[in-house]
């Protein structure tokens, strides 16, 4: 799965570093849905996922099959 038009939630700063796109890594957003790209589960498993390793909440972004 790729994360895709990520809009990081920053407070207003500008950070430069963020990306606007990750791959996720295998087990990342990994749910029993049915409806993988719009399951609840992996949207907590995703924004957990990028606010770990980026430190910064997201507020939006696009997730689709790679």
């Amino acid at each position: 799965m790729i994360v895709k038009n990520i809009k990081w939630e920053t407070d207003g700063q500008k950070i430069s570093h963020l990306p606007a796109e990750v791959e996720l890594p295998i087990g990342v957003g990994e749910c029993r849905c049915k409806d993988f790209l719009n399951c609840e589960d992996n949207s907590e498993s995703v924004n957990n996922y990028l606010s770990d390793r980026f430190g910064w909440l997201v507020d939006n972004y696009n997730l689709v099959e790679n």
